[in-house]
């Protein structure tokens, strides 16, 4: 039997977050979907993996050979490809795979194995990130830990949990935070109480890496930015010092209606790489290429871009190229102005 392309969702999250109680929740509740579970664990033994409530009917997988953003590339390639098999077989049966990173993950490498390892292409896509962040500890994680802020800036769906342990004014400061973060993933909020339930359909059909679309560009944070207006109209304490890691935390949201040159843009790409090999987390974007009548979706992650063209802009339409770039401590002059450069009748790369 042939079985069509299977949508993996990677679900990060630093450690207390949520994601185990979360895959609890999948497991059982009554969704319509047959989930294969892949767990990784930090260290030799599982822990989590006790915690895990598994169903007859679920496929789960446990990587027991180290943290899933350094050494388990391999393996979850090759996990990936027995589940595909066993499902050939007949032995399993599964239409979606959820990869749970360990808390302590960066989720670039994951990424980077779906954008890469063409093997794994022929059975499954990568549907999107979702991460889930601690509303209660969440200033205190993300001032001290890096990976906690990479697993922010890859996300194409940040869940904000134990809203109910906080009170409104501290979830609206996550939320305009965590907006300002990363400007291109959805925002929703949960809690332990389900007082706001997750809906399996927002975290299993996100299409945050679908080289047909590039997404909200626009802010897909929009609600929660006119909330986070109204809260400071109603506010009266200062949030200049919230969240220090913010200066070092940086979104780039840039736009230009002149056609693109392709071979400029190209050595901007590794020029940026070079620059932030480690640093520059994701970029989202759409292109309007010279001389190509058609959009070009640009997806990048950790130094590989991957560029697809896909609709032929309609005659009349507006073409305009758009791209946001999360990562740290980036140079937004600098990098705004190498983009620049790649216009038709832009100035030449700064050295």
């Amino acid at each position: 039997m042939l079985f069509s392309a299977t949508p993996v969702t990677v679900l990060s999250g630093f450690l207390g977050s949520g994601k185990t109680t979360l895959i609890n929740r999948l497991l059982h509740e009554n969704h319509g979907r047959r989930l294969a579970i892949i767990e990784n664990e930090y260290g030799e033994v599982g822990v989590d993996a006790e915690f895990i409530e598994r169903c007859d009917d679920e496929a789960v997988i446990q990587l027991d050979n180290g943290c899933v953003c350094c050494t388990v590339r391999g393996d979850l390639a090759n996990a990936l490809a027995r589940l595909a098999d066993d499902r050939q077989a007949g032995k399993i049966a599964f239409d979606h795979v959820v990869i749970e990173t360990t808390g302590l993950a960066d989720p670039g490498p994951i990424t980077r194995t779906f954008m890469a390892e063409t093997a794994i292409l022929e059975h499954y896509f990568l549907d999107g990130v979702v991460t889930l962040v601690d509303a209660l500890n969440s200033k205190a994680v993300l001032d001290t830990r890096q990976e906690a802020r990479a697993q922010v800036a890859y996300a194409d769906l940040l869940v904000i949990t134990k809203c109910d342990l906080v009170d409104s004014l501290a979830v609206r400061s996550v939320t305009r935070h965590l907006g300002r973060m990363n400007p291109i993933a959805k925002l929703i909020r949960a809690d332990e109480m389900h007082e706001r339930k997750i809906f399996p359909d927002e975290l299993l059909d996100i299409r945050g890496f679908q080289f047909d679309r590039s997404g909200d560009l626009d802010g897909a944070n929009e609600a929660d930015t006119e909330e986070a207006a109204e809260h400071g109209e109603a506010c009266e304490h200062s949030h200049d010092n919230d969240h220090d890691h913010l200066s070092d935390v940086v979104s780039i949201h840039w736009e230009n209606d002149r056609p693109i040159d392709s071979v400029r843009f190209d050595a901007a790409m590794d020029e940026l790489s070079e620059l932030y090999p480690l640093t520059l987390w994701r970029i989202k974007g759409v292109i309007h290429f010279a001389g190509v009548n058609q959009r070009v979706i640009a997806q990048g992650v950790n130094g590989l871009l991957q560029l697809n063209p896909t609709t032929y802009w309609r005659p009349f339409e507006s073409r305009k190229s758009r791209l946001v770039l999360i990562g740290e401590k980036l140079n937004r002059e600098g990098i705004t102005s190498l983009l620049e450069s790649c216009a038709q009748g832009g100035t030449s790369s700064p050295n």
